[in-house]
């Protein structure tokens, strides 16, 4: 049993740098990497500051999949958020684990890989940029 999900993870890891290496659209690497270094690579292209107009031009020159553009708070989804907010808690819902006035949130790689990346912009009422939430989940078609 051990051998067939060892196999299987290098078949996950093999498809994922074939996508990524095949000139697919998106980001598939971004389902290898860890959510600090995928939080790094997004504040590098739209540091802590950044309007939400800069981030909304960012998200279309890449190409990414916007799935939500609010003006409310942006709700934790046990993903990494960078640079680090205090406190995350545990409860999905409850109202302390909102953050920031207004967010957008986009799918970053294809939702057809075997590992969906997402990411939270998430501002203050100015429009300005307070952190990234980044999110991974392994589909399970």
């Amino acid at each position: 049993m051990k051998k067939i999900v060892i196999f299987m993870k290098i078949i996950s890891i093999f498809l994922l740098i074939f996508n990524g290496c095949a000139g697919t659209p998106k980001n598939n690497l971004f389902g290898i990497m860890s959510e600090k270094n995928i939080g790094k690579y997004i504040l590098k292209n739209t540091p802590l500051g950044s309007s939400r107009d800069d981030i909304r031009a960012f998200v279309e020159k890449k190409g990414y999949e916007i799935i939500y553009d609010k003006d409310s708070p942006h709700i934790l989804n046990y993903g990494t958020t960078i640079p680090e907010q205090p406190p995350q808690v545990a409860n999905y819902f409850s109202p302390e684990n909102r953050r920031g006035a207004k967010h957008i949130f986009v799918n970053l790689n294809n939702s057809y890989y075997i590992v969906s990346v997402g990411c939270a912009w998430v501002f203050c009422e100015d429009e300005k940029l307070l952190f990234v939430e980044i999110t991974k989940e392994w589909n399970t078609w």
